[in-house]
């Protein structure tokens, strides 16, 4: 649990790096018809500091299954935001990879929660 926009949020925290990228791999229990990507960096390297701005750098969030790749830019901002990704139609179980990296580790502390829901639920 951390804290993102003044909320303890349940996710993944990772620190990416420049050399050495973070990697997950997850299967979704259910699969449904829409991943989820929910992310923001801490509010301790955002907000809860006393340099006049916070030093860190985007991160690249990059999300890959069935050959389909998506990457989003995750800005050095406040806030908790979500990516919806449509799947493929099958019954299947799927599997996806996560790589997160940056140009510049100090204070990347991102948090990811991944999810798969069916079409319209949040």
């Amino acid at each position: 649990v951390r804290v993102i926009e003044r909320h303890p949020r349940r996710c993944v925290w990772i620190h990416p790096k420049r050399v050495h990228p973070f990697q997950l791999e997850w299967t979704p229990a259910q699969l449904g018809q829409v991943l989820v990507l929910r992310y923001g960096f801490t509010d301790r390297v955002i907000s809860m500091h006393d340099r006049p701005k916070p030093r860190t750098n985007p991160a690249r969030i990059k999300i890959e299954f069935d050959g389909i790749s998506h990457e989003i830019v995750a800005q050095p901002r406040a806030g908790w935001f979500e990516r919806r990704i449509q799947l493929p139609s099958r019954s299947e179980t799927l599997a996806v990879k996560i790589t997160a990296t940056t140009h510049d580790p100090v204070d990347a502390h991102l948090c990811i929660e991944l999810s798969s829901r069916s079409g319209g639920t949040r």
